[in-house]
């Protein structure tokens, strides 16, 4: 396929091209595409009709599941809708493929999803959400029905966006117009069903995903719980005037196992350092010249403690002395390190402090981002607290709590 005939085809389609590749679409996009690293953009046009966006792509990634050591690439049609907010979900045809997902996907909560009275649908495809309930209310008859219509589609989700494609398949010109008459079918009554749901005021796809996967326990409720505050806690602790009494699960989420684990260790290098170091000067079987380097045992363990001390009793002042500041998140980048398997991001926010407008960055992984992504999606404006004694040291207090509607 030449880029001529693709930029052809999509013009006499309405398209025009997307020059330069902008924040807003990227930003999108990496958060469908939020397990595949290296996520690249290419050859992408749009239509727009106000805050409505429909983008014809071709994107490059690395797939999470390790069965490729390449990258692949793929045909998209990329839908985004500010006001909508879709229910998080992943429909593909089953397969090997989809069986291995559908098995990676469960141990981290996400739950299959079939359609009553649907079982051609339910045979052909997977489905995996964390609110099956809410992602069952979008899959009415004409979605299903379209979907079911050409067996190879991949439907996926987030927040105010979706996107359809043919899973590692780069189209060739003269299909593309078929594919942007497809994916608008299914894409259509899917935005349609999601208006209703919202219309209806019970439509809280974030925080069923939430509730649910704290109540089935197992790894996925382990690290639901372990990693979340439940909002009442939060909100019953920012109501208090300084000097605030920390809620032991506030305590545990932020000085937690890490901060005792360097006292443990800076304690036994202190102790053990201190004895062999005096036995082996002692005893002389050691030259002069060496008992100061073996004195740097323990001396690196009293550098842990003191910096852990010092750790521990600047973050406990920051959240009984720290200071309620609004700040609104303006945006969100990702980079190519991860820790613990968890790809860190840059949060750019602007933070009201005292009537002056600041900027600060933070390092954000995993439910931070998706609560970044939220506040961004939202527009609302989210809380940090400021040390009053250093504006440089915050505390981003609403990550602490999981990314639900209100």
């Amino acid at each position: 396929m030449s880029d001529q005939d693709y930029s052809a085809t999509l013009t006499n389609l309405g398209f025009h091209p997307v020059e330069p590749i902008d924040r807003k679409l990227l930003f999108g996009l990496e958060s469908i595409y939020s397990a595949e690293p290296g996520l690249k953009v290419e050859n992408a046009f749009e239509q727009e009709a106000g805050d409505v966006r429909l983008v014809i792509a071709t994107v490059r990634y690395r797939p999470s599941s390790g069965q490729n050591a390449g990258s692949v690439r793929e045909t998209i049609a990329y839908f985004e809708a500010p006001d909508l907010r879709f229910a998080p979900f992943r429909i593909q045809p089953k397969g090997i493929t989809g069986s291995l997902l559908g098995s990676m996907f469960s141990m981290v909560g996400f739950q299959p999803v079939t359609v009553p009275g649907k079982r051609e649908f339910n045979d052909t495809f997977l489905v995996i959400s964390m609110s099956p309930d809410a992602t069952r209310r979008l899959l009415t008859d004409e979605v299903v029905d379209a979907l079911a219509s050409r067996r190879d589609l991949s439907v996926r989700s987030s927040g105010s966006r979706l996107v359809v494609n043919r899973m590692r398949t780069v189209l060739p010109a003269d299909a593309l117009q078929e594919f942007v008459h497809t994916a608008q079918s299914v894409m259509a009554p899917m935005t349609a069903a999601v208006r209703d749901a919202m219309a209806s005021g019970d439509w809280a796809p974030r925080k069923e995903a939430f509730d649910k996967a704290s109540q089935v326990g197992g790894l996925a409720g382990r690290m639901i719980c372990s990693r979340f505050v439940k909002p009442e806690i939060v909100e019953r602790f920012l109501q208090q005037s300084p000097p605030r009494d920390i809620p032991p699960e506030i305590m545990r989420q932020q000085l937690g196992y890490g901060s005792i684990f360097f006292y443990i260790w800076g304690m036994m290098f202190l102790m053990i350092g201190s004895i062999v170091t005096v036995g082996m000067a002692v005893s002389g079987e050691l030259p002069l010249w060496a008992i100061p380097l073996l004195g740097l045992v323990p001396l690196i363990g009293l550098i842990a403690i003191v910096l852990t001390w010092r750790y521990r009793a600047a973050r406990k002042r920051l959240l009984r002395q720290g200071n309620v500041c609004l700040a609104e998140v303006d945006d969100l980048q990702a980079t190519s390190l991860y820790v613990n398997n968890q790809r860190r991001y840059k949060v750019k926010m602007r933070i009201d402090l005292d009537g002056r407008e600041v900027s600060r960055t933070i390092n954000a992984y995993g439910p931070e981002v998706e609560r970044a992504r939220m506040q961004i999606d939202t527009g609302q404006p989210t809380r940090i607290l400021v040390d009053p004694l250093n504006h440089n040291r915050t505390l981003w207090i609403d990550s602490l709590m999981p990314a639900v509607e209100r």
